[in-house]
């Protein structure tokens, strides 16, 4: 097959790709959900059945779907025509059809979130079968430093086939955060290789936070920019370094369907000079060995 050449501007359409994080309750689901320019053309894969009331009340025409294991996700992927096990991604037998189906009736896939399918990838590995020899004694929970890396490159394929998948994706992620002296650092709660690399999948990566005004209203709002590097973020030249939470509107600015705004909030930050890549984190493989399945 030959090299095709094409003006960037001859692109039919361009799909564009969000990851927000941030702590519990700080309005990850809700901004998500709500993210489709057609509320009615938004399909929600809800890996977690406590988000059930942010989806009804931010959007109650979306489609959900429930993901409640690794095998629910997999399903999904061949409906989806998302590439996978055994599909070179351009389409297979399996879900070429189907795929063309789904997105047909589907503007934006929504995956709420990272953080539980990292929970269930982790349960397979813990049960596989295949397990290395020396990790099978390990007590229920608890995984290997070769697990950890099995989990890490299963949701590396995970963001590829999003990123690959022909129709808007926002996925969802909770968030740590650390103090490390005046800065406080945020990024999000993934494994290994996955949280060094996962800004190369996505074209947005957003940090939800709140604060309150003057009056004690609560404010949510999200960093797409970080300086001092102490957040993992990637914004575009079309927005703003700090965004309301309108995930609709960040699209189509993105998109050039409306003209980015300059009176967006700020937020103060303190400054730092470690160096940190935007959506590259530093490789802190098996650091977080006792997961709390955060979700």
């Amino acid at each position: 097959m030959g090299l095709k050449f094409s003006k960037a501007s001859d692109f039919a359409q361009v799909f564009v790709k969000v990851l927000l994080y941030g702590l519990s309750g700080v309005g990850k689901t809700w901004a998500a959900a709500s993210a489709g320019a057609d509320p009615a053309r938004v399909l929600v894969a809800l890996c977690e059945a406590q988000g059930r009331l942010q989806v009804a009340q931010s959007n109650p025409q979306a489609t959900v779907v429930e993901i409640n294991s690794w095998g629910d996700w997999l399903e999904l992927q061949k409906l989806m025509g998302m590439k996978h096990s055994g599909c070179s991604g351009e389409g297979c037998d399996d879900c070429r059809d189907t795929g063309l189906e789904m997105r047909a009736r589907f503007d934006l896939l929504v995956v709420d979130g990272y953080t539980d399918l990292q929970r269930y990838s982790k349960l397979l590995v813990e049960t596989a079968s295949d397990r290395p020899r020396n990790n099978q004694s390990l007590r229920e929970g608890v995984l290997g430093m070769d697990d950890w890396q099995v989990v890490g490159n299963m949701m590396l394929r995970q963001f590829s086939g999003l990123r690959d998948v022909p129709i808007h994706v926002v996925a969802t992620c909770i968030g740590e955060e650390q103090q490390d002296g005046d800065v406080l650092r945020a990024r999000p709660y993934l494994q290994g290789q996955a949280k060094a690399t996962v800004g190369q999948f996505h074209s947005l990566v957003a940090c939800l936070r709140t604060r309150a005004d003057d009056q004690g209203n609560v404010e949510r709002y999200a960093i797409l920019d970080s300086p001092n590097r102490s957040v993992i973020a990637k914004g575009n030249i079309r927005l703003n370094a700090i965004e309301p939470v309108n995930v609709a509107d960040w699209i189509s600015k993105v998109l050039g369907q409306i003209p980015p705004q300059v009176d967006a909030p700020s937020a103060p930050e303190p400054q730092d000079n470690q160096d940190q890549d935007n959506g590259q984190g530093s490789n802190d493989e098996g650091q977080q060995a006792q997961e709390g399945a955060a979700s």
